[in-house]
């Protein structure tokens, strides 16, 4: 059973809070700064309006021609692949039709020795660019509009494939570039350490060591707290508690102020020596009040002895990269203003979430 701290669940409210707030916002836009993918020249003038990269997920190519029901896009031939993604939706100047676009990207492949694997001439598909989410497996919840003159290819050369709509809005021609670098998973990114923090929210330590009744730290601690440095300095954004427990010796009121200092002990060595910041590290003492072993026993009470360290935010600990909300970042002076194209679906859900924010906010005001 997984056991939440007052910081956790503190932690866990604000989130809900924040969620409730943002109901709203736009998503899928990655901590990665914007640019071109080495592997494929824009159309000259073009600017980045959404960018998102990301080192290992699943997409899918279209490989026969989509068609819509239920206000989904299907295909009937499709291949799925697992490496790098990167997404990129380019805005052009005025002047760029979609199909002069289409053309250039087409003749881009080309040079570049690529195998097409499937065409799919304007209007390819008469639906709203967003009804592909799912054919495409679009996990990360990138940004897909616009419903004019959609077209769409597909190629590749080795383990690089490329994914490629085209289409129009506000008098603009957009590209929505996918570009999947086919490969193997890397899963070994998380220590043992960091993995128990993600799985269960929590991990006890009994690699730090005091003299009995002490709360000075051994020398022979300084390998596990070198490994507890390293995951915070891994994940700059996860913050811990650093909880003493105590064996049931003594009386429960010097337990509890030995097993605080002791956990101030940790804290102090990691923000001191390791320079990990201190508004990062809580410390909290519970002495004997939480066994995990009968007192009774030597075996036991050594059990008991331990430092445990619990993950306030312990979502920031995947491998892949963190899914935040952030404004998109154009990569020029040139400002594009938000695309207006909201339609169907799409703005009756979009009614449906300000009232489902109203009532929630209704809500949350009773608890103040």
């Amino acid at each position: 059973m997984v056991r939440y701290s007052r910081k956790q669940l503190s932690h866990l409210g604000l989130m809900f809070l924040t969620g409730a707030a943002t109901l709203l916002s736009f998503q899928g836009v990655a901590k990665t700064t914007p640019q071109d993918h080495p592997a494929f020249d824009p159309m000259p003038g073009a600017v980045i309006k959404h960018y998102d990269s990301v080192d290992y997920e699943v997409a899918t190519l279209i490989l026969s021609k989509p068609y819509e029901k239920n206000d989904r896009a299907y295909a009937d031939e499709t291949l799925d692949l697992e490496g790098k993604l990167t997404h990129i939706h380019y805005v052009l100047p005025e002047k760029y039709s979609s199909l002069q676009t289409f053309r250039n990207y087409q003749k881009l492949a080309e040079r570049q020795g690529m195998d097409v694997l499937y065409t799919c001439e304007r209007t390819c598909y008469r639906g709203n660019l967003g009804d592909f989410d799912e054919l495409i497996q679009n996990h990360r919840g990138v940004y897909l509009n616009g419903s004019k003159e959609i077209q769409y290819f597909a190629a590749q050369k080795g383990n690089l494939y490329l994914s490629l709509f085209v289409n129009v809005m506000n008098q603009r021609t957009h590209v929505w570039q996918f570009v999947v670098e086919s490969g193997e998973v890397n899963d070994d990114l998380l220590s043992p350490m960091a993995y128990e923090l993600q799985a269960s929210g929590s991990i006890d330590l009994y690699g730090i060591y005091f003299d009995s009744g002490k709360s000075t730290l051994k020398a022979e601690s300084s390998t596990e707290l070198a490994e507890l440095a390293e995951v915070l300095q891994q994940f700059p954004d996860l913050n811990i508690e650093i909880i003493g427990h105590t064996d049931s010796n003594g009386s429960s009121s010097a337990n509890q102020k030995l097993s605080l200092k002791r956990a101030q002990a940790v804290r102090k060595q990691l923000n001191v020596q390791h320079a990990v910041a201190s508004n990062r590290l809580e410390a909290e003492g519970l002495g004997e009040s939480m066994p995990v072993a009968d007192n009774s026993t030597k075996e036991g009470r050594a059990q008991n002895r331990r430092v445990e360290i619990v993950a306030i935010n312990p979502e920031v600990l995947s491998p892949s990269t963190a899914i935040v909300h952030q404004d998109s970042i154009p990569n020029s002076a040139e400002t594009i203003p938000e695309d207006k194209e909201v339609e169907g679906n799409e703005f009756d859900e979009l009614v449906e979430n300000v009232e489902k924010a109203s009532k929630l906010g209704n809500a949350l005001k009773s608890f103040f």
